[in-house]
């Protein structure tokens, strides 16, 4: 890639950020020189809290948690991922952050946080399929455990198709 993305705060506690006032930034690599820090637009709005960026594996998406403004970021349970185009625009929040509605969820959240993109992306009749996976903690045990979902973007237009999620099967129950 040719950008890094990352959290800006002005806040942090032991190292990890803590606070509400967070965003995410890209900068130019440029051979390590760097260069100019920008906001991205879409995971940089007020009245938010935008943090944990991943870019994916063709560097075109990139996934990050948000909060409302006043929620502590860290392990919140309203926390939810949101994907938006590498470049900025507005940023659409995945269909898989709501739990089934089997399960009949009783709330706060689920926490939906971590994002990770695969690093591979197919592309089949001009839409680009990307897999991601994130923790939630949508038992009821509140324990996270890690979900997949898919996301597709038409090449054409650039419109991006959530899908809801699978719990990756392999986890031990009672482990976090």
């Amino acid at each position: 890639g040719s950008r890094i993305f990352y959290v800006s705060t002005n806040q942090a506690v032991d190292g990890r950020i803590d606070s509400t006032d967070t965003d995410v930034y890209s900068i130019p690599y440029a051979d390590r020189q760097g260069g100019t820090a920008t906001p991205l637009t879409g995971a940089a709005e007020g009245g938010f809290a935008e943090y944990y960026p991943a870019l994916s594996g063709d560097d075109q998406l990139v996934a990050f948690n948000r909060v409302p403004n006043g929620v502590s970021v860290y392990n919140s349970p309203v926390a939810e991922v949101f994907v938006v185009p590498e470049s900025g625009d507005t940023a659409t929040r995945l269909l898989a952050n709501d739990p089934p509605s089997c399960t009949h969820w009783p709330g706060p959240g689920p926490s939906n946080t971590w994002p990770k993109w695969s690093p591979e992306v197919q592309t089949v009749g001009g839409i680009a399929y990307y897999w991601l996976v994130f923790a939630s903690t949508r038992n009821l045990s509140y324990r996270p455990q890690l979900h997949m979902t898919g996301v597709s973007v038409a090449k054409s237009s650039g419109d991006i198709r959530m899908h809801g999620a699978v719990q990756i099967w392999i986890q031990p129950e009672k482990e976090s």
